[in-house]
């Protein structure tokens, strides 16, 4: 579920945690030394953190004993997954002012540059990313046109006027070399959702679909993420044009 860069050769820690106190803070010391030794000091703390709190949901809202830890260093800096049992997405919630916990994911949220959650076949991966200062990723702007047809159909939900249906489509996600183009089409009345296309490089859209918008807000400047739900790779407040 991600359009950011792979990976780099051989800079891939990966490790079976058993979700217990003392273990989980050996795994955080273990992370800050990894990610200083690939070169990100300044994220060391953040990742550590990160990775300190998703163990800890793990043992908070789960069944699973153990998880899965993988860390990734990035061309821009370094990527957390946790990767457990159980198909339940986590929400970020508001816990009450007399609770001591349920401020993990707030934690998280607020120091990652991105995160996510998707299933897998056996249970859900649980992501986060940071970046070091100055590494913001680039917009794809992959561009097409949308085919007549699909623009005609789109003008019947147009509740301006044919003027609000975008005709000439440019990629809005996080530049990629795998996976579908994305573009919006048309912001639809209806609170929460938008009509998107999506296509091939190479080939022009064959649909336009009502996806839900990205729930993420940008932690500092309260400004709403501009793409669908589950979208791949950064935020657009995180992008450069």
């Amino acid at each position: 579920m991600t359009a950011t860069a792979q990976p780099l050769p051989g800079q891939c820690h990966r490790q079976v945690v058993e979700v217990r106190a003392e273990v989980v803070a050996g795994v955080r010391r273990d992370v800050g030394a990894y990610v200083r030794l690939w070169g990100y000091g300044e994220l060391a703390d953040a990742a550590a953190l990160c990775a300190s709190e998703l163990l800890s949901n793990v043992g908070k809202h789960t069944d699973s004993s153990t998880c899965v830890l993988t860390l990734e260093r990035r061309s821009r800096g370094v990527r957390v997954t946790v990767s457990d049992g159980s198909g339940k997405l986590p929400v970020v919630g508001v816990p009450d002012a007399t609770e001591e916990g349920g401020r993990g994911l707030l934690v998280v949220a607020g120091v990652a540059d991105a995160w996510g959650a998707a299933p897998t076949g056996d249970g859900k991966d649980v992501w986060v990313e940071l970046r070091a200062t100055g590494a913001r990723a680039r917009a794809c702007g992959e561009r097409v046109a949308l085919p007549g047809h699909l623009a005609d159909a789109a003008r019947y939900f147009a509740p301006g006027g044919p003027e609000d249906v975008e005709r000439e489509l440019r990629c809005t996600l996080e530049a990629h070399s795998t996976g579908d183009h994305h573009a919006l089409v048309l912001e639809l009345p209806e609170p929460a959702s938008a009509l998107w296309a999506s296509w091939v490089r190479g080939h022009a859209p064959a649909a336009v679909l009502v996806l839900p918008d990205c729930p993420d807000v940008c932690p500092s400047a309260g400004v709403p993420c501009c793409e669908f739900a589950t979208h791949p790779g950064a935020h657009t407040w995180q992008l450069e044009p």
